[in-house]
């Protein structure tokens, strides 16, 4: 699947990625400690993590079409046990099958130029193409840059999630039947 709205073109992510992926990695949890944010501090996302995500075939990027740079990154699952399970605050809302997204990712030279507007489209597109109702993603409560995209995309916050380390999490969801 390719859309060109913004010059980039999504596709699945594979093991040659890796250097750039791992680049973007360690800028993404940099940035997330320059602004004193708990998320992804601890080692609870590595390469060795990115690297298993596209193995499993769960791995997307997003290229930029005028340079061989990617320009975003994600993780989407059918499954995540922690979504499965109620909410400690709030709930769900949209029954049926849903794509969890997972370590969203943005290239430092292209921040602030809302990547994850069309990563968001071409996910939402996928879903709809692929019959799922909705989709789900968590972000720490001190990561007001993603809240902040994620409405401007039109997620609406459900609920409370607890990692299994204890550190909370906002819940998010996005009705496909919207589209």
């Amino acid at each position: 699947m390719s859309h060109i709205n913004m010059g980039l073109a999504l596709r699945g992510s594979v093991e040659g990625d890796m250097a750039q992926l791992t680049g973007m990695l360690e800028d993404a949890i940099a940035l997330l400690a320059m602004n004193n944010i708990d998320q992804w501090q601890k080692g609870s996302i590595s390469s060795e993590i990115l690297l298993d995500a596209i193995r499993h075939d769960q791995g997307f990027v997003w290229e930029q079409h005028d340079t061989t740079g990617i320009a975003g990154f994600c993780v989407l699952d059918t499954y995540d046990e922690l979504y499965e399970e109620n909410l400690a605050k709030g709930e769900w809302t949209i029954e049926g099958p849903y794509l969890a997204i997972h370590r969203v990712m943005v290239s430092q030279h292209l921040r602030g130029r809302k990547v994850t507007t069309q990563m968001f489209l071409d996910i939402k597109k996928m879903g709809v193409v692929n019959n799922i109702a909705s989709l789900r993603i968590d972000t720490h409560p001190d990561n007001v840059m993603m809240q902040k995209t994620l409405k401007r995309n039109g997620f609406v916050r459900t609920g409370l999630l607890y990692m299994p380390s204890g550190s909370p999490r906002y819940a998010y969801e996005f009705d496909l039947s919207q589209i």
